[in-house]
């Protein structure tokens, strides 16, 4: 799936959180408690425009940060 697809069918509760001139990292909620804490969140990874990688993790990942292309 291309960076484009996945943008433009994950449209809602999508975040970018890391980004360089071949990179890109997304993130999206999970799941969350009764108070819409999230609990888990599916990370995204793209190289090259081309999706390589996705990962469930049950808290997020410390010190991401978002560089420009």
């Amino acid at each position: 799936m291309s960076e484009s697809e996945f943008k433009n069918s994950e449209k809602y509760n999508l975040e970018l959180v890391e980004e360089t001139s071949q990179h890109a990292v997304y993130r999206r909620i999970a799941s969350a408690d009764a108070q819409s804490k999230p609990q888990s969140y599916h990370y995204y990874y793209f190289n090259n425009g081309t999706l390589v990688r996705t990962e469930l993790v049950d808290a997020p990942k410390p010190g991401i940060v978002v560089l420009g292309k």
